[in-house]
């Protein structure tokens, strides 16, 4: 199986909308559930990788962090 990293991009909302921190993923969603009004989200697809070539799953974290933040 690979790991396919994806960034979010909510433009100008996304001060609003960006889930980062440590906002669990339920309150995240609520959040953004309650938002009135529309906004568009852009997806952006890394190259998906092999989890195997980085050992566990912070490594595996890390590289996905890093392949999504060159965007």
């Amino acid at each position: 199986m690979k790991v396919q990293p994806v960034r979010i991009d909510y433009g100008a909302a996304t001060d609003e909308l960006a889930w980062v921190g440590d906002e669990p993923g339920q309150h995240h969603a609520a959040r953004v559930l309650k938002r009135r009004g529309t906004f568009v989200a852009t997806l952006h697809f890394a190259d998906p990788f092999d989890p195997a070539e980085y050992g566990d799953r912070k490594a595996i974290a890390a590289e996905a962090r890093r392949r999504m933040e060159a965007l």
